[in-house]
C-alpha cells in the first residue's frame, strides 16, 4: 500500500476533503493510504506525527491556495521537507491547486500538478469533476510507484 500524505492549510478543508472523498475506493480496494492531520490521535505530539508521517510517505499532496502559501508551516517546513524528498527520489510531489493562488511563482511551479492546466479545484463549475479528475491522476502515479 502506497502512503499518501496530505499537506493542506484547514482554511481549505473542504476543498481537500472533496478531492479525499474521491479517493476513498483506491484505499478500500488496497491501493493506498491516506493521512492528513486530523487523524492525530488526542495526546499525541502533533509535530513529531507529522514529521514521521511526511517523511513515510510516497506520494506528498501539496493543496496550494493563498492560505496555503500564507502558512509559514505548510510553505515553509511541510513544503520544503517535500520538495527535498522529491528531489532525491524518497517520494513524488504533486501540486493541487485548489484555488487561484501565485503558485508558478514558488518552489512548487516546477512540479505538474492538478487538475488538468494547473486550473484551480474552485474555478470549475463542478467540483466533483475536478476532485475526480486529481484522484484518478493520483492514482495513476500510485500505480507507477508499484510497478
Amino acid at each position: 500500500m502506497i502512503e499518501i500524505f496530505f499537506s493542506y492549510a484547514h482554511e481549505d478543508e473542504r476543498l481537500m476533503d472533496e478531492v479525499r472523498r474521491q479517493m476513498i475506493v483506491y484505499e478500500r480496494e488496497g491501493y493506498l493510504l491516506k493521512w492528513h492531520d486530523r487523524m492525530i490521535p488526542p495526546g499525541d505530539q502533533w509535530k513529531g506525527t507529522i514529521d514521521d508521517r511526511l517523511r513515510n510517505a510516497k506520494i506528498i499532496l501539496l493543496f496550494l491556495s493563498p492560505h496555503f502559501i500564507e502558512s509559514r508551516y505548510c510553505y515553509e517546513i511541510e513544503g520544503q521537507e517535500a520538495l527535498k524528498r522529491n528531489a532525491s527520489g524518497e517520494a513524488v510531489v504533486i501540486p493541487v491547486i485548489l484555488r487561484p493562488c501565485a503558485w508558478t511563482a514558488s518552489p512548487y511551479g516546477e512540479l505538474q500538478a492538478v487538475p488538468t492546466d494547473g486550473k484551480p479545484i474552485s474555478t470549475w463549475d463542478n467540483i466533483d469533476i475536478a476532485s475526480l479528475e486529481v484522484a484518478e491522476s493520483i492514482f495513476e502515479q500510485v500505480k507507477q510507484i508499484e510497478s
